[in-house]
């Protein structure tokens, strides 16, 4: 009896060992993902939801490394400001590598993300556009 208490006891020991370490592992990568999250700027979830807007309603052809984007957070306190241009600094995207001509402009509610864009409007009013 005393020997089947030990193996009892050990196997307790053991599995509880292996619960703390599998409870540690999953609250790190828990921890992880929210701090990767935290991580991601306002330039960063702007640029990256103007990209997918770009792609998504087909406003330029360009390849993506053709493109640059200028993120402006200051001149407007409802919106952050982007400012998307050719970028033709490679090879591929043709032209003079000092030149950065300007398609069009978008802006992210600071609050809800929704975008609003100037591309195709020749007066420059900008309307709604789905992400």
């Amino acid at each position: 009896m005393h020997k089947i208490s030990f193996r009892w006891l050990a196997g307790m020991v053991f599995c509880s060992f292996l619960f703390s370490f599998n409870a540690t592992a999953m609250a790190q990568s828990v921890e992880n993902k929210q701090s990767e999250k935290a991580a991601q700027t306002d330039e960063d979830i702007a640029v990256l939801a103007v990209h997918k807007a770009i792609r998504d309603n087909k406003l330029s052809s360009l390849r993506d490394h053709c493109l640059a984007y200028d993120f402006d957070d200051s001149s407007d306190k409802q919106y952050f400001i982007i400012d998307v241009r050719e970028d033709k600094r490679y090879a591929v995207c043709g032209g003079d590598p000092e030149t950065s001509v300007h398609l069009f402009r978008f802006k992210m509610d600071r609050k809800n993300h929704t975008l609003l864009t100037d591309a195709g409007a020749a007066d420059g009013t900008f309307h709604a556009i789905t992400q």
